[in-house]
């Protein structure tokens, strides 16, 4: 609603007053505007959405927040979206005294999301006089250009803070800050249990953010973690990393990107996730590598699982593996696997209470039904012993798949 300019912002509040003494139908609209009116009550919706160039800076919202009484207390879930929609080089740029002003201002603030912004790196001389926000428990970020200690020079503002979630964050330079031992930063007291590093810089995402982390926050709280790896080089960071947040995670999400290859280097990519130390390890999900947009899918991608079986705690109750083949190339590509040690791998976890297995294929492959049929057939005639025991299940996801020219 409201994509129009020249609708009269009037009709905005009468629609709200309309909605306001239904809550369960407020909870359930959205309302699209160009603008937040100081006499609107927008705010009643709780999960706002700011766009670029909307909103030209996280200043002027925190300035609006501040000169409105009441509005601020309402709002739960704040994105801020930077890219221009029309594809104008312009681009939101934030700091991160603007980023823990603006959430510092929002008291029952739960989820703050930014995406496709510039977000600049200083250290500021008042670090410590930045406003602290004891309601934040979620911090998601996606498409953004920074550096690793800009990232955390803000979520020290955010002592509460449960899950952080990162995807494509480009690194800018200089990535590392020069290091200053006469002011050296304090470890914030904050206790994060959930982690997804997700695809990101021409650097090597996880290298450069790691270690980082591991110096200024505690990452032994953490109960849940997703990596992503986009190359087979050894990650020692991982290493490092690792040993200190493997002995309480119970649940372990691995991405292996399409440029992962079966080699001794996967195989010591794979020892430098430390499996033997997960001993609280209940909820395993990996992706194998593949690629639907072409006609090439590593041979080898379920042979990864040679690696990673043996080294996990006997204390796994689900185990997910996701792959993306067309069905009807299953025999092709996986036909001659050793299936009996894959199946006496899996079995032996006594725990296990379900292996998932996850499918993505092009949509004009084959119908739905045929395809889940077809795939079910294969993995159960292969995997006999889970199948014996019914633990096998399947999902199965059909994706839109654009040729290469």
């Amino acid at each position: 609603m409201s994509t129009q300019r020249t609708l009269p912002p009037e009709i905005h509040d009468h629609i709200i007053d309309y909605l306001h003494d239904d809550k369960p139908a407020l909870a359930n609209c959205s309302l699209t505007t160009w603008g937040w009116l100081a006499t609107s009550r927008f705010h009643m919706f709780r999960v706002i959405k700011l766009s670029y160039p909307t909103i030209h800076t996280l200043e002027t919202f925190t300035e609006f927040l501040h000169s409105t009484s009441g509005i601020a207390g309402y709002i739960r879930d704040l994105s801020v979206l930077g890219s221009d929609s029309k594809g104008s080089p312009m681009q939101l740029t934030v700091t991160v005294s603007g980023i823990a002003n603006c959430v510092g201002a929002l008291p029952g603030l739960h989820t703050f999301r930014l995406s496709g912004a510039w977000w600049k790196d200083g250290r500021s001389s008042s670090q410590e006089w930045l406003p602290r926000s004891y309601s934040l428990k979620r911090f998601e970020l996606q498409r953004i250009f920074t550096t690793p200690h800009a990232i955390f020079d803000t979520v020290s503002c955010f002592p509460t803070l449960e899950s952080l979630h990162t995807e494509c964050v480009f690194w800018t330079s200089p990535v590392n800050r020069p290091s200053q031992s006469n002011h050296p930063v304090p470890i914030a007291e904050i206790k994060l249990q959930e982690l997804t590093v997700g695809s990101g810089s021409s650097y090597n995402m996880l290298q450069r953010f790691l270690p980082v982390m591991r110096e200024r926050i505690p990452v032994s709280h953490l109960r849940s973690l997703s990596l992503d790896f986009e190359q087979s080089e050894p990650c020692k960071e991982t290493d490092d990393f690792m040993s200190y947040a493997a002995l309480h995670l119970e649940s372990l999400h691995l991405k292996f990107g399409n440029n992962i290859m079966m080699n001794s280097m996967t195989e010591t990519l794979v020892e430098n996730i430390r499996f033997s130390s997960c001993k609280a390890l209940r909820v395993l999900r990996v992706d194998l590598p593949g690629d639907l947009s072409s006609e090439f899918h590593p041979t080898e991608s379920w042979s990864l699982l040679y690696f990673i079986l043996p080294q996990l705690s006997p204390t796994i109750q689900e185990l997910t593996i996701s792959h993306k083949l067309d069905p009807n190339t299953l025999q092709a590509h996986l036909g001659d696997l050793d299936w009996n040690m894959v199946d006496d791998l899996i079995s032996g976890f006594k725990d296990l209470r379900t292996l998932t297995v996850s499918a993505e294929s092009p949509s004009a492959s084959c119908s739905r039904d045929i395809a889940k049929a077809y795939t079910s057939c294969f993995f159960e005639q292969r995997l006999l012993k889970l199948h014996k025991r019914r633990l096998l299940r399947f999902e199965y996801k059909f994706v839109l798949v654009f040729p290469h020219y």
